[in-house]
């Protein structure tokens, strides 16, 4: 932060909280345990966390495997948004612009709607914003990433108050 600021630049976020791991069955707890241990480095409980910025591709087993990590961690008690369905998968580029998209939306206090999504199924045990764009109410945000190995990784981000 200090380096930021010296070189003023215009900040946005702080990353207060990481964590990496493999689920190589890419059946849930594996995401969850890192989910949860980027929550103990940031120091934070999932109580405090606004939305969780989803990879959410798109796909059947990837969106299943996804939520069920996010929901073992979470529960339903928070919002998931998957902004690839605005701007399709970018490839190695997705999770930086993922996590743009949630920065942005602490920095205006509005988050937008996940598209294309009408009826939740079953095998997704979160609950996805979709629809109009709602207040960003808490500070902090989680992001998550996985492979099609399993590996997986989420970062937490604070906005930035200064």
């Amino acid at each position: 932060v200090e380096h930021a600021k010296a070189r003023g630049a215009n900040i946005l976020g702080e990353l207060v909280g990481w964590a990496g791991g493999v689920d190589r069955g890419k059946t849930g707890p594996g995401l969850a345990r890192v989910i949860r241990n980027a929550l103990a480095v940031a120091g934070i409980q999932p109580a405090d966390v606004d939305h969780v910025n989803a990879h959410g591709t798109g796909t059947t087993a990837g969106d299943a495997f996804e939520a069920r990590g996010i929901g073992e961690a979470f529960g339903r008690d928070v919002p998931v948004f998957a902004p690839l369905s605005r701007f399709g998968n970018l490839g190695a580029a997705s999770g930086l612009m993922e996590l743009a998209c949630s920065v942005l939306a602490l920095k205006h206090g509005l988050l937008p709607g996940t598209l294309n999504h009408e009826r939740p199924d079953p095998a997704c045990p979160v609950r996805v914003h979709a629809g109009a764009p709602r207040p960003v109410d808490k500070p902090y945000v989680l992001k998550t990433s996985y492979t099609n190995l399993g590996q997986c990784a989420a970062v937490v981000v604070k906005r930035w108050d200064s």
